[in-house]
């Protein structure tokens, strides 16, 4: 296990580059008044960035003052360090989603500085950050990212923070040897550095190396090197983290009395900074300790105060490792198949869920990447014009120079002439050398825009047929099986898992179909407009839900509508989705859901009312996100990409879509078309 090293890295990295704040505000303390607020912001950030080894909590108000200060003076320096301590405070305290907030907007202020130091920062932490969540693919990319812009810009970074940072993902990953060859790297670098605190690091490294490659006796001697300076300097977060690899070398030599009095002192120093993601780790080392030594009962109490303390501080990668571990213990000790049971469906139901969140972070990601590249075509477009601009300005000072010289000697006006012809022939030869490269530069990236658009498409045929075909034969074969095995008596077990398969793939297979809803919304834009009858839309649609409006008993009331001037298929998707939402997530004998049109001065409002279970007032603007559940699925099915779609396709035409809801009392979803975008009659 190495979830307790990860912050430890990021700490670091971020140690360097607030002593290259600080260094910043020193060059501009001459830039009065500004320069005291600039010198207050930093300070902050400093004392914010002690703080977080001993009481992290304390490093949150500092960093929130600094980030007062920053806005108030327009310091987005200020500001991205602020966001950064902030996020390795929640990190620290263990709210994992909190951390990823803070970490994003301090990425998002790095792009809009179009600083590549800062950029390298920032995706650091969200690489550790990901690391963290077990989503290795994102994590891998994004800090190879980050050291790709370390060689291509020729940052000056530590590279032991790049090398400690490949070695974990490389453990995830199960390449022991890239792992110890990384670790290896970093430890040589730190040891070069010949400070106390980077010898410190190098022996907790080398311990660990050594604990890799069991050699266990070295492995302890290299980590009581580094507890000794640590001790010594009251570093209380590295305390805890040496003591707990001491413990886990003891666990891999079956000395586990040994193992658990490391594990009980690691523990006390993890309560004293509260510091809930790692007591939670802490509580699961030592409910397995318990376990290896065969007290079932206690490891199993150690397991409920870890499923408690991360519950309550939404701490789900744990949670998942947790679930496992109780449905097993339950399951194969014979204790309580009830319970294995339960805990199985959670761990099944909390393992989709990161999936989920992880695909639609890689989408968010790649849409990221995408703008980057348009606003990198933007940018050479304004390059080119700002040159011409310049070449143009040269050529006239250098017309009105030669006319002042003609007027002031007249005996030499046709030598003057004469250069000011020369002259301006060489200038517009000039931008024309200039507007050919940037025209052929524009052709350039116009062609990879084209690509990526074609990319896109691709994308949405895999979804649409490439995926599809063999969720369609795991489905075919599974009810083979179902049809072979009623011959012969099976146990209900075996019944459980076989739906467990079929619910998956049908799932699986509503995803792709969404997913490719999603996708085809973006090639529609290009398609000329028709005049489109909302009515008949929605007459036309009542007929394709027939069914499931008869199964429910609903009652669908359609005012008067307008017909507008748009893609037909869009508006059927919108009315499709908040229509079926509105009797799906109903819990009344008779759904009641009623469509409005009304017009004002400058927009076109529609409105879809039920009479459902509501949407709590925290939740109401979370439900336009990709693959965003309030509901499990054992309740309610669906994929979460419905009202993604709608708010998508709204949007390109200009519009806006809400709710307004309140928690057992129904809901009224409104959207709004801007009249100069869609007209209506």
């Amino acid at each position: 296990m190495t979830a307790l090293r990860y912050r430890f890295y990021i700490a670091t990295l971020f140690f360097c580059v607030i002593k290259g704040n600080s260094i910043y505000s020193q060059l501009t303390s001459d830039r009065a008044p500004e320069h005291i607020f600039i010198h207050q912001s930093d300070s902050l950030n400093e004392l914010a960035e002690l703080k977080l080894d001993e009481q992290p909590q304390d490093a949150i108000p500092l960093a929130y003052e600094s980030l007062r200060i920053s806005r108030g003076i327009k310091y987005q320096e200020g500001e991205f360090y602020a966001y950064n301590n902030l996020g390795l405070a929640h990190d620290y305290l263990g709210v994992p989603d909190s951390a990823y907030h803070y970490f994003q907007r301090a990425y998002k202020l790095a792009v809009a500085l179009e600083d590549d130091f800062f950029l390298s920062v920032a995706k650091n932490n969200l690489g550790m950050y990901h690391l963290f969540q077990k989503n290795l693919p994102l994590a891998f990319k994004l800090l190879m990212e980050a050291l790709e812009l370390d060689e291509s810009k020729g940052l000056k970074k530590d590279p032991i923070i790049s090398y400690s940072n490949l070695g974990l993902i490389y453990e995830e990953w199960g390449n022991i040897d890239k792992a110890l060859h990384a670790y290896k790297k970093a430890a040589e670098f730190a040891l070069a550095r010949k400070t106390p605190e980077k010898d410190a690091f190098a022996y907790l490294t080398i311990g660990y190396i050594a604990s890799l490659e069991k050699e266990y006796e070295k492995a302890i001697k290299n980590y009581e090197k580094a507890l000794a300076f640590y001790r010594a300097n009251h570093r209380d977060n590295q305390i805890a983290e040496t003591i707990f690899y001491m413990g886990i070398v003891r666990q891999d030599q079956d000395r586990l009395e040994e193992s658990l009095t490391y594990f009980l002192q690691a523990l006390e120093f993890y309560e004293k900074q509260d510091s809930k993601a790692d007591i939670v780790s802490m509580y699961t080392f030592i409910a397995d300790n318990h376990k290896r030594s065969g007290n079932v009962g206690k490891a199993l109490k150690y397991y409920e105060m870890a499923e408690d303390l991360a519950s309550s501080h939404h701490i789900r990668s744990e949670l998942v490792n947790i679930y496992r571990e109780m449905a097993n213990i339950y399951s194969n000790e014979n204790i309580d198949f009830k319970k294995a049971h339960d805990y199985r469906l959670k761990y099944s139901l909390l393992n989709d869920t990161i999936y989920e969140d992880q695909t639609s972070e890689e989408l968010r990601h790649l849409q990221t990447s995408y703008n980057l590249k348009i606003k990198e075509a933007e940018n050479d477009k304004l390059l080119a014009e700002r040159t011409r601009d310049r070449i143009l300005l040269k050529q006239r000072t250098s017309f009105a120079v030669s006319v002042a010289i003609i007027s002031l000697l007249l005996t030499g006006i046709v030598v003057v002439l004469y250069q000011a012809y020369r002259q301006k022939f060489l200038s517009n030869k000039q931008l024309g050398d200039k507007v050919r490269e940037r025209t052929i530069a524009l052709e350039v990236a116009n062609n990879k825009l084209v690509q990526y658009n074609e990319e896109l498409e691709r994308f949405a045929h895999i979804s649409s047929h490439d995926l599809k075909e063999p969720l369609r034969n795991i489905s075919s074969f599974i009810h083979l099986i179902q049809r072979k095995l009623r011959k012969v008596e099976i146990s209900p077990v075996i019944e459980e898992y076989m739906s467990f398969v079929i619910k998956g793939t049908r799932q699986m297979h509503e995803l792709v179909e969404d997913v490719s809803a999603f996708s085809k919304v973006i090639s529609t834009r290009d398609r000329p407009l028709e005049s489109v009858d909302l009515k008949k839309v929605l007459q036309e649609l009542l007929l394709s839900i027939d069914l499931l409006i008869r199964e429910r008993n609903a009652l669908i009331s359609i005012h008067p509508m307008p017909s507008v001037l748009a893609h037909k298929g869009n508006f059927y998707l919108i009315f499709k989705n908040l229509i079926e939402n509105a009797i799906k997530y109903n819990k009344s004998e008779q759904p009641e859901v009623n469509v409005f049109y009304q017009s004002t001065t400058h927009d076109h409002h529609f409105i879809i009312r039920d009479n459902g279970i509501g949407i709590a007032e925290e939740y109401q603007h979370q439900i336009f996100e990709l693959f965003k559940r309030l509901n499990n699925r054992e309740e309610y099915n669906g994929s979460g990409i419905g009202l993604a779609i709608c708010k998508r396709i709204i949007e390109s035409y200009g519009g806006n879509i809400w709710v307004e809801s309140k928690l057992k009392f129904g809901s009224s979803f409104h959207f709004t078309l801007p009249r100069q975008q869609v007209n209506c009659n």
